[in-house]
């Protein structure tokens, strides 16, 4: 924060949610509450630009459900995705209101929370996409998982996805990482990401 300190996460995340709208309302027509490991997706566009496609039906808010992708721990290859090696997602949604994340208008928001946007009068239109259509793949990782998990459990409570890998094996035919994982700093590393 502006004294030095360190802001718990989700007053954090919630402080730059809503300063990005009023910083940059005037220099985009949509934003975006997602996370560096959080990938929206529409099953039936696979296709660059599909949220442009999707914003041309819907006006204000356009809500993606939450499915949390995890798996046990295996060491990260220099280049490799998050998409690449956790290849197991959680059975369950986390279905609206819970922890979805937004696409909105920045010019008609009031508020915006981590997983929420309050909007003008006018602008009232909260489109939530049908678990069956898309979502918003969240790469939790190994955040709840360590030495003492359940493996069987865990398991029986996951299923395993490998439905983006040929997407980031795509990126990374067009793209060459400018930073090697190896090079990163250690405090980046421990993040996995």
């Amino acid at each position: 924060d502006q004294n030095g300190g360190f802001k718990p996460l989700m007053t954090a995340l919630n402080t730059v949610y809503n300063d990005w709208p009023k910083e940059f309302k005037s220099r985009s027509h949509w934003q975006i509450t997602a996370d560096m490991d959080e990938y929206p997706y529409i099953k039936s566009d696979i296709e660059p630009n599909f949220l442009l496609r999707l914003t041309e039906k819907h006006r204000c808010s356009i809500y993606f459900q939450n499915q949390f992708f995890l798996d046990v721990r295996k060491p990260k290859l220099d280049g490799e995705f998050l998409m690449e090696r956790i290849l197991r997602k959680d059975r369950n949604y986390e279905r609206y209101p819970s922890r979805s994340k937004v696409l909105y208008q920045p010019e008609f928001v009031t508020k915006v929370n981590v997983h929420s946007v309050d909007m003008q009068s006018g602008c009232h239109e909260r489109y939530v996409i049908p678990i069956e259509q898309g979502g918003l793949q969240h790469y939790w990782g190994y955040r709840n998982i360590n030495e003492r998990t359940n493996i069987s459990r865990f398991l029986s409570n996951t299923l395993p996805d490998d439905s983006m890998i040929a997407v980031a094996r795509h990126f990374k035919s067009k793209h060459v990482p400018k930073v090697r994982y190896h090079a990163l700093h250690p405090t980046c590393r421990a993040y996995e990401w």
